[in-house]
C-alpha cells in the first residue's frame, strides 16, 4: 500500500522571509519547474514525423519544452502560488550530462529556497509507432485539442539511493486523480521506472511528459494549462 505523506498537499503557512522576485511582486517559492531536456521540441504542422525527425530539437525557448513550462508557471503565478521557472536547457551543451547538470540546478535551488516543496521536471515524450513514425497522444477539453500528459516516477530498483520513492509515487497518484477530474482522457498511465531521475532530491519531485514529438506546441501548451490548474487545486487542497 502506498500512503501519501501527511504534508502533501502542503497546507502549512510558509515563512515570508524566504522570497523570490516574480514580476513586480515578491512571493514565497513553493514550486520549481526545470527542464533536464530543455531542447525537446514539437511538430510544426501537427502531422507525424518520419523516423529521421524523431529527435527534433530546438534551442529557441519560445518553441521548445521551455515554452510549455512557461505556461505552467504563469498559471501557478496567477493562482497566487510562488513558482520559479528555470529556463536553462540542461541538454544544450551535452545530452549525456543533462541529468548531472539538472541535478546540480535543483540541488542549488532547494538550498537557496527551502520553501520549495514541489519540483517538476517537464519534458515531452517521443512515441514511435510500428512504422517508425512519431505519433501524438491527444484529447479534447473544452473544445481545445490537448496533448496527453504522463507522470514518470523514479524508484530505487536500478540501485539508486532513493529509499523514499513511494512518497513521490503517492504525490503522482494524487496529481493523476486531479488531472482525471478535469478529463479522464488527459492522462496516460503513471510510468514507474527503475532509474531515479534525480527525484531523490525532494519528496515532491516528479518528471512530467507533456505530449510527444508528434504534438504541436499549442497542444502541449493547452495540456500544460490544465496540468498546472490541477496542481494549483491539489496544493490548495481543493476539489476541481
Amino acid at each position: 500500500e502506498v500512503r501519501a505523506p501527511d504534508d502533501y498537499p502542503i497546507k502549512a503557512s510558509l515563512p515570508e522571509s524566504i522570497q523570490v522576485s516574480s514580476g513586480n511582486m515578491s512571493v514565497t517559492p513553493l514550486v520549481l519547474i526545470v527542464h533536464t531536456h530543455g531542447t525537446e521540441a514539437f511538430s510544426s504542422n501537427g502531422y507525424r514525423y518520419t523516423e529521421e525527425e524523431a529527435g527534433f530539437r530546438s534551442n529557441d525557448i519560445t518553441r521548445n519544452i521551455v515554452a510549455v513550462g512557461s505556461v505552467m508557471a504563469q498559471v501557478l503565478n496567477d493562482y497566487g502560488i510562488g513558482v520559479i521557472h528555470c529556463e536553462t536547457m540542461h541538454d544544450e551543451e551535452s545530452y549525456l550530462k543533462s541529468y548531472t547538470r539538472s541535478y546540480e540546478t535543483v540541488r542549488d535551488y532547494l538550498t537557496q529556497y527551502p520553501s520549495i516543496r514541489y519540483v517538476l521536471d517537464v519534458h515531452r515524450d517521443a512515441i514511435i509507432d510500428s512504422a517508425g513514425n512519431c505519433t501524438k497522444p491527444i484529447c479534447v477539453i473544452d473544445g481545445k485539442t490537448c496533448a496527453q500528459v504522463m507522470t514518470v516516477v523514479g524508484t530505487d530498483y536500478g540501485g539508486a539511493n532513493h529509499p523514499d520513492w513511494q512518497t513521490n509515487l503517492a504525490l503522482a497518484c494524487r496529481l493523476q486523480s486531479a488531472l482525471s477530474d478535469i478529463s479522464p482522457s488527459l492522462c496516460r498511465p503513471i510510468n514507474l521506472r527503475s532509474a531515479a531521475f534525480n527525484q531523490k532530491l525532494s519528496p515532491g519531485m516528479l518528471l512530467i511528459e507533456v505530449g510527444s514529438c508528434g504534438n504541436t506546441l499549442e497542444e502541449a501548451q493547452n495540456a500544460a494549462y490544465y496540468t498546472a490548474l490541477a496542481l494549483c487545486h491539489l496544493i490548495a487542497g481543493e476539489k476541481m
